[in-house]
């Protein structure tokens, strides 16, 4: 998970290409998800379309994530070296802030250290899904998901 802030210098585009060297040859799909503040929807910066290219990465975020009275950008992205294991990738349009939440299934093959148990089955699914709730005003929440267009979020069984 990425955040990189709006308007940073050279240095921080230096240190995220040197965190993706250090992974690349590892032989691992590459899954990346954050806030870039790189909006996709204008024309993209050279500097960033090289890394992309370099790493042959593919975005996957078509939808704006953030949209204001003023613009609709799309900022927050998926990066992967594997489309193949990523599917389902939507932009909710239901939200508690600015950014609208990125949903999609990941395909992942868990290594477990007991991997010759036969009650483990390795091609589960298993969904982790964390808010820090201490930081929200319950009765403010609660009113917002009182006021959801529920319609808007997709069913998925």
């Amino acid at each position: 998970i990425v955040y990189r802030p709006p308007n940073v210098n050279v240095e921080w585009f230096k240190a995220f290409q040197a965190m993706l060297e250090s992974v690349i040859n590892s032989n691992h799909d590459i899954v990346i998800i954050g806030d870039f503040n790189i909006d996709l929807a204008k024309v993209i910066p050279v500097r960033w379309e090289d890394v992309i290219e370099h790493f042959y990465l593919t975005q996957l975020v078509t939808s704006p994530t953030r949209v204001t009275d003023i613009s609709a950008t799309i900022i927050d992205h998926i990066y992967t070296t594997n489309v193949d294991k990523i599917s389902n990738v939507q932009v909710s349009k239901v939200s508690q802030s600015d950014h609208y939440p990125i949903m999609f299934s990941i395909i992942l093959k868990f290594v477990h250290s007991s991997s010759l148990d036969p009650k483990l089955d390795n091609n589960s699914h298993t969904e982790i899904c964390y808010r820090k709730i201490s930081q929200i005003e319950v009765q403010i929440f609660l009113e917002t998901l009182d006021n959801c267009n529920w319609g808007d979020v997709p069913n998925h069984h």
